[in-house]
């Protein structure tokens, strides 16, 4: 059976049909690809920006925290000493000699102490110091500022041995644990304050479990940064956020952070 010119010309034109549509689709779908590629790189220019931003802004946050502390510590611990000091000295009867050498022992000693307590604040005015230090030595430095209240009661448990964590992404966990501590202390009015860092196998996981107030409908929303901020840090590193209210008192807050994240959200 001989094929027709018609058939032919038919075969013809549905082939070029086809190549023409073929050609169309593949330059459409080169086209899309490209303008979501595009997007895409965009899309991590801009959360590699506000990523910087927030890590600059954290810092700045924990050096206005630290300068509070040191503040505070000088007003009340440091000036008291100095100034017990100076009392000392100016009690001192020259012409009672025994008096007077134990008033200068009793001062030589008060003055040592308040310069060990400076040179333990002098290290807080490092503005590397977070950096420096690992994740749990900041916790403990941070705890150890906490101001000696008769009413309040603090542990801390390290479980597990410590991973080190990319740097930006210790900075931001440390500001979160920062916020949470201080909340419990300042909003939730907590008596015990229970501190527990983990690391497991997969995951870092930041517990502060406090027998204050409660949650309540409006968590957290007093003095400026209130649990959205928190939770939005959290999401920066790809972490999150948990927090439910205990069954006697107070609450729990427990921030989790994969190990693996340092890879993709490190933004190197």
């Amino acid at each position: 059976m001989q094929t027709t010119e018609s058939e032919i010309a038919f075969t013809l034109l549905a082939t070029v049909l086809l190549v023409v549509g073929l050609g169309t689709f593949i330059v459409i779908f080169v086209f899309l690809y490209q303008k979501r590629r595009h997007q895409f790189q965009r899309d991590i220019v801009t959360l590699k920006e506000n990523y910087e931003k927030e890590i600059v802004q954290t810092q700045l946050e924990i050096q206005d925290q630290t300068m509070q502390n040191i503040a505070r510590e000088i007003h009340d611990n440091i000036g008291q000493i100095l100034s017990l000091a100076k009392l000392n000295l100016n009690a001192i009867n020259t012409t009672k000699i025994e008096e007077a050498s134990n008033k200068i022992t009793t001062t030589k000693n008060l003055v040592g102490k308040a310069i060990q307590d400076l040179r333990g604040l002098s290290k807080l005015l490092n503005s590397d110091i977070i950096a420096d230090i690992s994740l749990v030595e900041s916790i403990r430095t941070a705890l150890s500022q906490v101001p000696e209240m008769e009413h309040l009661q603090v542990s801390f448990i390290q479980n597990g041995e410590a991973y080190r964590l990319d740097q930006k992404v210790k900075i931001i966990i440390f500001r979160i644990f920062q916020e949470l501590f201080n909340n419990a202390i300042k909003h939730a009015q907590a008596q015990l304050i229970d501190v527990q860092i983990t690391y497991t196998q997969d995951n870092l996981v930041i517990a502060v479990i406090d027998n204050g107030k409660g949650l309540g409908d409006q968590p957290l929303v007093g003095n400026g940064s209130g649990i959205k901020n928190m939770e939005y840090r959290a999401g920066l590193i790809g972490a999150t956020l948990h927090w439910q209210n205990n069954e006697e008192r107070g609450a729990t807050f427990t921030l989790t952070y994969p190990y693996e994240n340092d890879k993709i959200y490190a933004y190197e």
